[in-house]
């Protein structure tokens, strides 16, 4: 699904232990990360983690969609840019881009513009 440019997002939903571990090792052979939660008897999203691991960069970016829960990469870069020692919005974009094609966030066109928000 990842491949073909799909609209599509996989999660993982109300995963027990066994496959948890098999998710884990799957994510490491494939240097991949996946999106996980837990469904409460409604199927509503009661939390949400990541199976596998992200590049520090990355998970940095992750984690800053998930607290602004939408963005660009112009808000980021006027805002963390210095901290994160970034010198240009490119940087942010190339962050974003590859979270998006991970499945991991959504992008969403405004225009000639791309916003970000986390998928849950």
């Amino acid at each position: 699904m990842r491949g073909r440019r799909s609209t599509l997002y996989p999660v993982i939903a109300n995963v027990n232990d066994d496959i948890r571990d098999e998710l884990l090792e799957l994510a490491k052979n494939r240097g991949e990360a996946f999106l996980v939660c837990t469904l409460d008897d409604n199927n509503y999203v009661e939390g949400s983690t990541l199976i596998g691991e992200l590049n520090p960069k990355q998970k940095v970016t992750f984690d800053l969609v998930r607290a602004h829960n939408e963005t660009d990469a112009a808000e980021l870069m006027r805002i963390y840019g210095d901290r994160e020692g970034v010198t240009q919005t490119t940087a942010w974009n190339n962050r974003l881009a590859a979270l998006a094609a991970l499945g991991l966030i959504v992008e969403v066109s405004q225009g000639r513009n791309k916003r970000y928000r986390p998928l849950l």
